[in-house]
């Protein structure tokens, strides 16, 4: 099988139209979302009605984002930024009933069984308390083996931090990178395609662009008390 793989959409509408367009060109049978739908960006209500609606078989994992949107917080106490959660009191503002309901039924983890093993797809890695635990940058196979604590997996499929990384064997981690921040000016969504059918080189990492001007310009108009500084670290547009 053929799966379409994203994670960190952020609310980016043209981000995920293009990668839906790829997925399509690429004829995958199903898309895995590995979390963090919302928030950041500017298109939340939009994107969960156009994912609620695809076409093809598709499994939507929560992030961190997702659920405080909701009002579940999933961070350690000390790494939850006032900043933040104003942020997500905003884009509750602006979303009805089907989209919250939509978020609540967002799964933690999606387990496939392959002839090649098992692999696990989950927004990150979260200690006994089933909280996140911080990110960690540039992870070696041995941090992440320590995060993820993996028992008899082949692959790991995982979000949250916004770079991409494949690395190890047995299992393998794989984070395609965010779709929806490209944290520079130009649009650049970040995804992937795993054929399940392959022991070797099953992800395939790809990058399609699109014009982030509109993006950034609905950013800049909104009400968002925190758009100056999601436009800095996320976007790379650092407005005085």
């Amino acid at each position: 099988m053929r799966i379409g793989v994203f994670a960190d959409l952020h609310g980016n509408l043209p981000a995920l139209q293009v990668l839906l367009a790829r997925f399509r060109k690429e004829g995958v049978e199903k898309i895995l979302n590995l979390g963090d739908t919302t928030a950041l960006g500017p298109d939340t209500p939009e994107v969960i009605d156009t994912l609620a609606s695809l076409p093809i078989p598709a499994v939507h994992l929560y992030g961190n984002h997702d659920l405080s949107v909701i009002g579940i917080e999933t961070k350690q106490p000390e790494l939850i930024r006032p900043l933040e959660k104003a942020q997500h009191a905003y884009v509750r503002s602006g979303l009805n009933k089907a989209h919250l309901d939509w978020i609540k039924n967002c799964r933690e983890e999606w387990v496939q069984e392959t002839e090649h093993g098992r692999i696990l797809a989950k927004h990150y890695a979260t200690d006994k308390n089933r909280l996140y635990h911080p990110v960690q940058f540039d992870p070696t196979e041995d941090d992440l083996r320590r995060r993820f604590l993996p028992d008899n997996l082949h692959m790991i499929l995982y979000g949250h931090h916004h770079a991409p990384l494949l690395i190890g064997h047995d299992p393998v981690f794989v984070n395609p990178g965010s779709a929806g921040c490209p944290h520079q000016r130009s649009g650049i969504a970040r995804a992937g395609i795993l054929d399940t059918a392959k022991k070797e080189d099953a992800f395939m990492p790809f990058i399609e662009t699109y014009d982030a001007e509109p993006v950034i310009e609905r950013i800049y108009k909104s009400e968002d008390p925190t758009k100056l500084s999601t436009l800095s670290i996320f976007f790379g547009v650092h407005i005085p």
